[in-house]
Protein backbone atom coordinates (compact mmCIF):
# COMPACT_ATOMS: atom_id res chain seq x y z
CA UNK A 1 0.00 0.00 0.00
CA UNK A 2 0.97 3.63 -0.32
CA UNK A 3 1.20 4.01 3.47
CA UNK A 4 3.59 1.05 3.75
CA UNK A 5 5.82 2.42 1.00
CA UNK A 6 6.00 5.86 2.65
CA UNK A 7 6.67 4.32 6.05
CA UNK A 8 9.50 2.13 4.75
CA UNK A 9 11.04 5.06 2.90
CA UNK A 10 11.01 7.20 6.04
CA UNK A 11 12.98 4.68 8.16
CA UNK A 12 16.46 5.72 6.92
CA UNK A 13 15.64 9.42 7.56
CA UNK A 14 14.41 8.68 11.07
CA UNK A 15 17.42 6.50 11.85
CA UNK A 16 19.90 9.16 10.67
CA UNK A 17 18.32 11.77 12.95
CA UNK A 18 18.95 9.63 16.04
CA UNK A 19 22.68 10.22 16.03
CA UNK A 20 25.02 7.85 17.82
CA UNK A 21 23.61 5.90 20.74
CA UNK A 22 25.64 3.88 23.19
CA UNK A 23 24.69 0.21 23.55
CA UNK A 24 23.79 0.75 27.21
CA UNK A 25 21.23 3.43 26.33
CA UNK A 26 19.76 1.34 23.56
CA UNK A 27 19.63 -1.76 25.74
CA UNK A 28 18.41 0.18 28.79
CA UNK A 29 15.62 1.89 26.91
CA UNK A 30 14.59 -1.45 25.47
CA UNK A 31 14.17 -3.19 28.81
CA UNK A 32 12.56 -0.39 30.78
CA UNK A 33 9.16 0.93 29.90
CA UNK A 34 8.10 4.49 30.55
CA UNK A 35 5.44 3.12 32.86
CA UNK A 36 7.91 1.30 35.14
CA UNK A 37 7.67 2.67 38.66
CA UNK A 38 10.86 3.95 40.21
CA UNK A 39 12.26 2.35 43.33
CA UNK A 40 11.75 4.27 46.55
CA UNK A 41 14.86 5.60 48.26
CA UNK A 42 14.65 2.80 50.85
CA UNK A 43 14.25 0.17 48.14
CA UNK A 44 17.31 1.63 46.41
CA UNK A 45 19.28 1.45 49.64
CA UNK A 46 18.29 -2.17 50.19
CA UNK A 47 19.08 -3.12 46.59
CA UNK A 48 22.45 -1.35 46.79
CA UNK A 49 23.41 -3.31 49.89
CA UNK A 50 22.13 -6.48 48.28
CA UNK A 51 24.33 -5.74 45.25
CA UNK A 52 27.30 -5.43 47.61
CA UNK A 53 26.66 -9.01 48.73
CA UNK A 54 25.11 -8.22 52.11
CA UNK A 55 22.76 -10.71 53.73
CA UNK A 56 19.28 -9.72 54.91
CA UNK A 57 20.51 -9.65 58.51
CA UNK A 58 23.39 -7.30 57.62
CA UNK A 59 21.11 -5.03 55.61
CA UNK A 60 18.65 -4.86 58.50
CA UNK A 61 21.39 -3.90 60.95
CA UNK A 62 22.87 -1.30 58.60
CA UNK A 63 19.49 0.40 58.01
CA UNK A 64 18.09 -0.11 61.54
CA UNK A 65 15.09 -2.08 60.31
CA UNK A 66 13.89 -5.65 60.82
CA UNK A 67 14.81 -8.53 58.52
CA UNK A 68 11.15 -8.88 57.54
CA UNK A 69 11.14 -5.22 56.46
CA UNK A 70 14.23 -5.90 54.35
CA UNK A 71 12.42 -8.80 52.68
CA UNK A 72 9.37 -6.58 52.16
CA UNK A 73 11.50 -3.96 50.35
CA UNK A 74 13.25 -6.63 48.27
CA UNK A 75 9.93 -8.16 47.21
CA UNK A 76 8.54 -4.73 46.27
CA UNK A 77 11.68 -3.99 44.26
CA UNK A 78 11.50 -7.33 42.45
CA UNK A 79 7.87 -6.71 41.53
CA UNK A 80 8.66 -3.22 40.17
CA UNK A 81 11.62 -4.59 38.22
CA UNK A 82 9.67 -7.64 37.00
CA UNK A 83 12.51 -9.81 38.28
CA UNK A 84 12.11 -13.42 39.36
CA UNK A 85 14.93 -13.44 41.88
CA UNK A 86 17.38 -11.18 43.70
CA UNK A 87 20.11 -11.57 41.11
CA UNK A 88 17.81 -10.46 38.31
CA UNK A 89 16.57 -7.60 40.49
CA UNK A 90 20.08 -6.28 41.14
CA UNK A 91 20.92 -6.65 37.45
CA UNK A 92 17.78 -4.78 36.32
CA UNK A 93 18.22 -2.00 38.89
CA UNK A 94 21.84 -1.58 37.82
CA UNK A 95 20.96 -1.44 34.12
CA UNK A 96 18.36 1.23 34.78
CA UNK A 97 20.81 3.26 36.85
CA UNK A 98 18.69 3.01 39.98
CA UNK A 99 21.54 1.68 42.08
Amino acid sequence: TLFSARFLCSIPDAASSLGTLSPVKVHGSFISSGDAPLLSSREQQVMQLLAEGKRDRDIAQALYISESTVKFHINNSLAKLKAKNRYQGVYQATLRGWI
